[in-house]
């Protein structure tokens, strides 16, 4: 259903700007059975504007039409959503307006943990064991709390000051203490960043094991991006979770042979789009340029009945956080490859 929805809106994108389809959109499989299919009522495609395709801006006459769907998709979806795709090989990098908006990172801070243990155990500051391993495997392709638990507070509670250094800027810890390691806020622009830096920065056999856990993950969290088809190579780190103001659902990771498109869709269900301080719009840059100025952060409440917007029975929920994220990744790569 993601596929043919993603092929219908970019089949009216393509048409507006009369440039061809691309081959056997709506031929690709969707998604497996644990990524919600779209309902009819929310993925009603919005006609877009003809866009004229602009050879300056680092990407092709179909990923400009791609990026034009997306964001016409967003625009009907709900809460904030931050995407960014990075062209390792160009250095083009394209982000949405909403690219620098602090988001609730859930389970996607585990792929800064990874890397920064990675890195520490290379330059000899720790010494990484066979069973360490074994919980970092389970950390990423199952996502799993206990494992991580384990790992943050065997290798000294990893401040955030240490995520800095390793390759995830404009980060915000709200606690560091012992089991919050999901108290962490970032952009969608620093998660991008930090896919960046690992298949950059990490040793080859570092990278390799780390690629080879991001597309391994278990079948029943293959969504966003990890919901494409085979051709796509995809790996990635999701990250999902209920806060006080509403649920976050979050896909990081990358794309294409030999990891050559980095990818981050981060959406927050809980904030209102018009609460939000916007920049001057999309961007495509040749330049590769990563300084994305992040707006301000969200702050958590301790307040009693904080947490009453997840329960409502109108608030957007998990369901519709993986649709859009999956949605989008269908719209920006099914059929490129």
């Amino acid at each position: 259903m993601i596929a043919a929805v993603a092929a219908l809106l970019l089949s009216i994108t393509l048409g507006a700007c009369g440039v061809t389809s691309p081959t056997a959109l709506d031929a690709l499989p969707a998604p497996s059975a644990s990524a919600t299919a779209p309902t009819s009522e929310s993925t009603r495609p919005t006609e877009v504007t003809a866009v004229p395709c602009d050879d300056s801006v680092g990407f092709d006459c179909d990923f400009q039409d791609r990026f034009a769907a997306v964001t016409a998709y967003l625009a009907q979806r709900p809460g904030v959503v931050g995407v960014v795709v990075h062209d390792r090989l160009t250095g083009a990098r394209w982000s949405n307006d909403s690219a620098g908006v602090y988001i609730w990172t859930a389970s996607t801070i585990k792929l800064a943990i990874a890397v920064n243990l990675l890195q520490r155990n290379r330059s000899g500051e720790i010494e990484l064991s066979d069973y360490d391993y074994e919980q970092m495997a389970y950390m990423l392709a199952e996502s799993d709390n206990y494992a991580t638990d384990y790992l943050w507070s065997t290798y000294g509670d990893l401040p955030s000051e240490a995520y800095v250094d390793h390759g995830l800027p404009y980060l915000e810890a709200t606690d560091d203490e012992v089991g919050v390691w999901g108290y962490e806020l970032a952009t969608t622009s620093a998660m991008a960043d930090l896919v960046d830096f690992a298949l950059a920065e990490l040793s080859r056999n570092d990278r390799a094991w780390l690629v080879r856990q991001m597309r391994g993950v278990i079948d029943d969290q293959r969504w966003g991006v990890l919901g494409l088809d085979d051709d796509a190579r995809a790996g990635a780190k999701n990250g999902w979770d209920a806060e006080e103001t509403g649920w976050v659902v979050n896909s990081v990771g990358f794309v294409g042979p030999r990891q050559r498109y980095t990818v981050a869709i981060m959406n927050d269900l809980g904030v209102p789009v018009e609460s939000l301080p916007t920049d001057d719009g999309p961007t495509a840059e040749p330049t590769g340029d990563t300084t994305d100025e992040p707006t301000d952060a969200p702050t958590r409440s301790d307040e009693p009945g904080a947490s009453d917007a997840v329960h409502a029975s109108d608030a957007p929920g998990f369901d519709d956080g993986v649709e859009t994220v999956s949605m989008v990744a269908h719209l920006l790569f099914a059929g490129r490859f």
